[in-house]
């Protein structure tokens, strides 16, 4: 609902410049920075106008769609009152107050006043259009059942494809050892294909089921024992912008010399205003076969994606606490973890999306030989255009550094990867 919602929004955008929105105050700055995407400018600019222009209609038409393009649906919902209070009949008003309701997910108060301006002599063809695609947008987003697909593909570079050190030898107690070539980096150009499909079944209470399989290849020609094909499923139920409760699974093999299969349960508890910070609970098994040498690892995940929007706008910071624990023979074996991400967006090359990360990964192991007290800590930075301009399409490119250290000097290295991805979508 809340995508739609935005459409619904930008779809207005499209024909809101008309001699209506003419006054005494020209306010074509504001329109501009709205036409181009800046809608957090704008409602920054409108906000320092406020003491004078509120309850002017250009002026609150205007902070209407600012406050709806930024999620501060609340304040679009009571701007909108007050201009149909004194204007009731004044359609575009009223579509924007459906696109709000749609957000706020209210669909019944929503398709109510897309009726009324259906229902209007005076609503001009142009704004009963509108009204017309809203409601059908609105329509598609309360089908019960819902089903996507995608298929993706990619090409990149990757400085250091099988993650290894740069050295050709390391030391133990005093005695070198010389690694193999697959033991050492090696830089390859890399390859990818990604075919997905969800399914999704809407219950009366206004909760969901879903389900979702995904499957993706990827080729290094430099590297090629390092090729590894990954499926992944999950499904579950979901309260959106509330709680959820998914099951996880997924398989990773590596020329067939190499396996990681896993199963876990996924808890998760949306707070905020909007449902955009979470809390979770991971709790599962991974299975490792490695060369005819296998263990079982149960792990637990305790973590949470947190909105500093008050403070630093788009940013979000995601925080891990987990602590894997294993058996192997009869020796207890794992690793603790601690961790920090941050990743804001950055909206000022349209029409994409910049987006800037970076986090460290701290790491201590339990258990035999290399495991006993081997500390570790991973750094990263990066760096992402995301664009879906086109309709069903999507573009990415990603620049990624990573940069590990170990006490173990065999596992001490640097990463830098390049990626070009394209998407295309298909909804029912």
């Amino acid at each position: 609902m809340l995508s739609r919602a935005r459409i619904f929004v930008l779809l207005l955008i499209m024909g809101f410049y008309s001699p209506l929105m003419a006054g005494t105050v020209d306010f074509s700055d504001i329109q501009k920075l709205l036409s181009k995407g800046e809608a957090e400018a704008a409602y920054v600019r409108l906000i320092s106008m406020q003491a004078k222009y509120e309850g002017e209609l250009e002026y609150d038409l205007l902070m209407a769609q600012a406050a709806l393009l930024t999620e501060r649906t609340n304040i679009a919902q009571f701007v909108l009152e007050r201009v149909l209070i004194i204007q009731p009949k004044h359609h575009q008003a009223r579509l924007l107050m459906a696109s709000a309701y749609a957000r706020l997910g209210r669909p019944v108060l929503a398709r109510a006043e897309l009726l009324v301006v259906l229902a209007a002599k005076t609503a001009k063809p142009k704004v009963k259009k509108q009204a017309e695609s809203m409601l059908k947008q609105l329509s598609a987003a309360e089908t019960t059942n819902r089903m996507a697909a995608y298929v993706a593909m990619g090409f990149g570079y990757d400085g250091n494809a099988n993650a290894a050190t740069s050295s050709q030898t390391f030391d133990v107690f005093g005695i070198t050892y010389d690694l193999t070539p697959q033991s050492t980096a090696t830089r390859s150009m890399s390859a990818m294909l990604n075919l997905g499909m969800s399914w999704q079944h809407q219950l009366e209470s206004k909760s969901l089921v879903f389900a979702t399989l995904d499957w993706r290849a990827n080729i290094f020609p430099q590297a090629s024992f390092v090729n590894n094909d990954v499926a992944r499923y999950q499904f579950g139920w979901q309260k959106p912008r509330h709680y959820s409760l998914v099951y996880q699974g997924g398989n990773v093999n590596v020329d067939a010399a190499y396996n990681n299969a896993s199963n876990h349960l996924l808890g998760m508890w949306n707070i905020g205003k909007r449902g955009d910070s979470n809390i979770f609970l991971r709790v599962g098994e991974l299975h490792y076969l490695a060369s005819q040498n296998s263990k079982d690892v149960m792990q637990y995940q305790l973590g949470g994606t947190f909105s500093l929007e008050k403070w630093v706008k788009e940013t979000n910071l995601a925080t891990i606490l987990a602590q894997d624990v294993a058996v192997l023979s009869t020796s207890p074996y794992g690793r603790d973890m601690i961790g920090l991400n941050m990743r804001t967006k950055l909206k000022t090359l349209n029409p994409f999306t910049v987006s800037i990360g970076a986090g460290v990964l701290y790491s201590e192991y339990r258990g035999l030989f290399f495991g006993l007290g081997r500390q570790e800590r991973q750094s990263s930075l990066n760096v992402g255009l995301h664009t879906k301009r086109w309709t069903n399409w999507e573009l990415s490119l990603d620049l990624a550094y990573t940069d590990t250290w170990s006490t173990v000097t065999l596992y001490d290295h640097e990463r830098f990867t390049l990626g070009l991805k394209f998407k295309r979508n298909y909804v029912r």
